[in-house]
């Protein structure tokens, strides 16, 4: 499985993001900046919350790119991801432009991003497909 995307107009790497609605099979999709300085799974705008009709499951502190440390409301939400619906947590931030993917989804795959060809590649890591030896 890989999660294809691009680079957008001011050269960040973007990908698509499928959003379930809660009780439906209906998703919505919103394009996400990577962002490798963040080290949860999705971070939206407040104004999404309504479109996904996600209800709060709590607050967390977040460190923001000035350092300052602010609480942010979370919430749950479920995405396809290499193939299965997964559920991952939600930041709800007016803080920065778009919406974030972090490491959290990515730590364990292989990330590629060609700015030549305008491509940006989530894919297994090669290290999954070897056996350790003992």
């Amino acid at each position: 499985m890989v999660i294809r995307g691009r680079i957008d107009d001011r050269y960040r790497p973007t990908v698509d993001v499928s959003f379930r609605m809660p009780d439906s099979v209906e998703a919505v999709s919103y394009p996400c900046w990577i962002d490798t300085g963040f080290n949860g799974h999705v971070v939206l705008r407040p104004h999404h919350r309504e479109q996904l009709k996600i209800e709060p499951k709590g607050l967390v502190d977040a460190v923001l790119a000035d350092g300052s440390v602010v609480q942010i409301p979370s919430y749950r939400s479920q995405i396809p991801w290499m193939g299965t619906w997964t559920e991952v947590e939600v930041l709800l931030s007016d803080h920065g432009e778009m919406p974030l993917l972090g490491l959290g989804l990515i730590v364990d795959y292989r990330l590629e991003i060609d700015y030549p060809l305008g491509e940006v590649l989530i894919c297994p890591s090669r290290t999954h497909d070897q056996t350790l030896p003992s």
